[in-house]
């Protein structure tokens, strides 16, 4: 794997190191084993060959996603804030606590559903 990543050890774990988009990114393999670490690095590299690869995925949340999007309408000067964020607190209620790669499509779908049987119209669901 020379020039893919590398496998290092801090005391007793080993560690993985690789690159993605010029930033380096290091992650505890949290094993003792070598043979560990080296399928976590393949399964990294797999995933950015892919372009599946979401950096600190586990961290992101869905109460993050709703701070860039008021940010994102406060800068750009979107007299529109105080919909959008009228809008998120019904989808708030459903998906609050999730972390970001946990809202799949499956748990959207199951949203519109569950907002259409509490009576919401269709274009309000969709938006």
């Amino acid at each position: 794997m020379r020039g893919l990543g590398r496998i290092f050890k801090r005391g007793s774990v080993y560690w993985i190191a690789y690159y993605h988009r010029g930033q380096e990114y290091r992650e505890s393999s949290e094993s003792e084993s070598e043979s560990q670490a080296r399928k976590l690095l393949k399964k990294r590299l797999g995933e950015m060959n892919a372009g599946r690869f979401i950096p600190n995925e586990d961290r992101l949340s869905f109460e993050d996603m709703v701070e860039d999007l008021e940010n994102d309408y406060k800068i750009n000067g979107k007299r529109s804030l105080s919909t959008a964020l009228f809008r998120v607190s019904h989808v708030r209620q459903f998906f609050g606590l999730d972390r970001a790669a946990d809202i799949t499509p499956d748990r959207v779908r199951a949203y519109q559903a569950h907002r259409l049987a509490e009576g919401a119209a269709n274009g309000t669901v969709n938006r």
